[in-house]
């Protein structure tokens, strides 16, 4: 909101200069983005009187007179078009050079043979008035050469103020005037106007069809104003200063009211409203040609003024086109109404308008406010376009105003949220001085909050109140301290995600059961645990808690096969059950399941089904992301496949199993005899310490390959193991790249190919260490396994 300083000053004028009012109206929370002369641009313009009028007879276009003007210093000749100049007339004189309000300069020009220095200036052009058709007309003691600024007092600051949508209440000069009363702690000139007596019977019948969104709705004919008047200078520069526009006397006096008190107001022409006022909500494909030419179609319901037939105004926003005010006005109807912001908020936007009535309205309006501002408005309208005043009807649903409200301040609240204690008294100078009507208790205050303050609602509303009005700056700083806790459920949830999202990134597909399945599928999966029974069951098939999350996954996987679904990878992070010691126990799990064709279908290659080593490959980058302590062996878990199973141990400790389900649930459950699982404890995550991240050494890896014979009762685990322990300064990776039995070995043994990966982090190897070391490790294995080197 653009602000008059020289305006605002006459409502309240502290002992400041304007950089500092600004600031203080920062720190009130009405933050100023700039300030400047709203007469900035004004530069060479000065009083000079008409000594001679000459008609210029060979204009082609409308009378020209060649005036000689004169300054008391200087005389020039300049051509003008006004119809009012005359001898003896004293003007705004605009030298060549001179720049006017509208950022427009003055250069001498030629006009039909005339050499024109400069020109006379209208009241429109310097912001002395809203003239635009005449020459500005000066006192006839006006001092010659006097600079035009100083002449009309033309010094006025426009202060930009960024209000936050809360502060509707500071949407005028007398808003803004009593913060700052407030702050400096003096009294603001809040003017009473006097009931304006009507001088006619003429009136308009108001009815109110939709109370709910317009409450309280005043009217008030004036009649027979004065066509020719014009808006008086003091207003216009007001105005200017504002940053409105003067248009007519009766509009301008609506804005400046709607200025001065925040109070909006509509004038109609009575010639067109003659029928009455009816506020309602549109009809469907309704019409209206606003102000500005823009014809709306009313598609939702709007709240209107409305003649009882046609729509005459949308509500709080903009008139329409048919009863504005124009030139042939003779009289008028003066709105001035309280509409609930509900009805007019998202009004605007909805048919692209957007004025300074409806940012006033959708933001609220003090709901006692329209008394005060219809009187003042008919007190100007008189004093400047003259008129008969009738009397005021008034049209209202006291049911549908805003209640008065009553908040509660606890002392105990006031001093918890600010951090420290501000003495009781100050408190209540604070709210004596803001205008609040309050009752002290000995542990709150209770207070009634002002109509203009519906921004005001809650506890937290008062004391940032208090706040700023007692002075942030006066508050002391310090360091929040509380006692806190570790709550290790979310630490145990952000482990938990790890797990969820990697494996998801290797392409299975999280699926999420029931807790509760049917008791015989649970046992044949896991028969040697007891599990709870539901007491309750919503089906017969959802009598046990599940003991496994294999069941469902099988089961899901099913469903998917029986959608031509060739290749599923399925996943799920969830709660198993079982009795122990007769209580029951619950673990985090995850288990996936996958089953078709390793790759996707194509002319290259042909498709090749996943494997055990697939599923296991899966397993293990899910783990590496969280530790690489990871090691398996032979498994005996039921519901996998006897020769391909495995458990997974984790830090040495058994946390779950891998391989292929076994073939007599698949083949029960119709399931592809290649189907493979896995299932862990998620809980076990929770025992890790975090990741370490290592060194990488800058010297280069020495790659040998070892074959063994051995028995084929030694398990190649075991073997990769010890070769791991012995080779584990050394040792970046070892792989299994071979196991070979048949032909040309005895029947009991076994070929292993051992691919070593090695590598010294403090120097390059050489290769009279890797030999060293592979003697060294083929002799350990050889003694503990019976190794052969091929």
């Amino acid at each position: 909101m653009k602000v008059s300083e020289k305006w605002l000053r006459e409502f309240v004028n502290p002992d400041v200069d304007t950089e500092s009012l600004c600031e203080q109206l920062t720190n009130l929370g009405l933050e100023v983005d700039s300030h400047a002369p709203t007469y900035g641009q004004l530069t060479g313009v000065a009083v000079a009187e008409i000594v001679n009028v000459e008609s210029l007879s060979d204009a082609s276009k409308g009378e020209l007179n060649v005036c000689t003007v004169n300054t008391g210093t200087e005389e020039a000749r300049v051509v003008c078009a006004a119809p009012n100049v005359r001898e003896g007339m004293r003007t705004a004189y605009a030298r060549a050079g001179a720049t006017l309000n509208e950022r427009e300069r003055v250069d001498d020009t030629r006009i039909h043979g005339v050499e024109s220095a400069g020109m006379l200036c209208s009241g429109a052009e310097i912001g002395a008035s809203a003239q635009t058709d005449t020459i500005l007309e000066l006192a006839s003691d006006s001092e010659l050469g006097a600079d035009i600024r100083d002449m009309l007092s033309l010094d006025d600051t426009t202060i930009d103020i960024d209000l936050t949508p809360n502060r509707g209440d500071c949407l005028s000069l007398r808003g803004i005037a009593r913060e700052i009363a407030v702050i400096n702690g003096l009294e603001f000139n809040d003017r009473v106007v006097e009931q304006i007596p009507s001088v006619s019977d003429l009136a308009l019948p108001i009815e109110l069809a939709n109370a709910q969104g317009c409450p309280r709705y005043l009217g008030r004919v004036i009649a027979n104003i004065d066509p020719n008047a014009t808006t008086p200078a003091w207003m216009v520069q007001r105005l200017i200063g504002c940053g409105l526009r003067p248009i007519s006397p009766v509009v301008d006096v609506t804005n400046y009211v709607m200025l001065e008190l925040g109070q909006p107001l509509h004038a109609f022409d009575l010639a067109n409203t003659s029928n009455g006022i009816v506020v309602r909500d549109s009809k469907e494909d309704e019409k209206l040609t606003l102000l500005d030419g823009t014809e709306v179609v009313f598609n939702t319901p709007t709240l209107l003024i409305t003649d009882g037939a046609t729509p005459l105004a949308i509500a709080g926003v903009m008139g329409g086109e048919r009863s504005g005010i124009s030139d042939a006005t003779k009289s008028v109807f003066l709105e001035c109404a309280y509409f609930d912001p509900d009805s007019i908020i998202g009004v605007p936007r909805s048919y692209g308008i957007q004025t300074d009535a409806s940012m006033r309205y959708e933001r609220g309006v003090d709901p006692d406010l329209q008394y005060a501002a219809m009187e003042r408005a008919t007190q100007l309208l008189c004093e400047i376009v003259g008129g008969e005043p009738g009397p005021v009807t008034v049209a209202e649903s006291t049911e549908d105003l805003p209640a008065r409200r009553s908040i509660k301040l606890r002392k105990s609240r006031l001093a918890l949220l600010i951090g420290e204690s501000i003495p009781h008294t100050e408190v209540e100078d604070v709210f004596s001085r803001l205008g609040f009507n309050f009752e002290v208790a000995a542990e709150a205050w209770h207070v009634n909050v002002p109509s203009h303050r519906f921004d005001l609602s809650i506890e937290e509303d008062l004391v940032e109140e208090v706040c700023r009005v007692y002075g942030y700056n006066q508050i002391g700083s310090s360091q929040p301290s509380a006692t806190l806790t570790f709550d290790d459920t979310l630490a145990r949830e952000s482990l938990y995600r790890i797990p969820r999202n990697r494996i998801a990134e290797l392409g299975y597909y999280e699926v999420v059961n029931y807790s509760f399945i049917e008791k015989a599928l649970n046992d044949r999966f896991v028969p040697d645990v007891t599990a709870p029974q539901v007491a309750n069951p919503i089906a017969s098939q959802y009598e046990s808690m599940r003991k496994s999350l294999i069941p469902g996954l099988a089961s899901a996987a099913l469903h998917n096969l029986s959608r031509q679904q060739e290749v599923v990878r399925l996943f799920e992070l969830g709660r198993c059950f079982s009795i122990r010691d007769g209580h029951i126990s619950q673990d985090e799990l995850i288990a996936g399941l996958a089953l078709g064709y390793r790759e996707p279908e194509s002319w290259a290659r042909a498709r090749d089904e996943l494997d055990f080593f697939d599923i296991k490959g899966d397993l293990d980058q899910l783990l590496a992301s969280i530790s690489p302590d990871v090691t398996y062996t032979r498994s005996s878990c039921g519901y996998l496949h006897p020769g391909q199973a495995a458990d997974v141990l984790l830090a040495g400790k058994s946390i779950g199993a891998v391989g292929k389900l076994h073939p007599e649930i698949s083949l029960a459950m119709d399931l592809p005899e290649s189907t493979y699982v896995f299932e862990i404890n998620a809980a076990s995550f929770d025992e890790l310490d975090a990741r370490t991240v290592e060194y990488v050494a800058p010297f280069p890896y020495v790659r040998r390959d070892l074959a063994l014979m051995l028995k084929k009762s030694v398990r190649v685990h075991d073997l990769v193991e010890r070769t791991k322990h012995l080779l584990d300064d050394l040792l970046v990776d070892v792989t299994v790249f071979d196991v070979y039995e048949g032909e040309n070995i005895n029947v009991d043994m076994k070929s292993v190919g051992l691919g070593l990966l090695l590598q010294d982090r403090h120097t390059t190897l050489r290769d009279e260490v890797v030999a060293s070391r592979i003697d060294t490790l083929v002799s350990s294995l050889s003694q503990e396994f019976g190794a052969i080197r091929r």
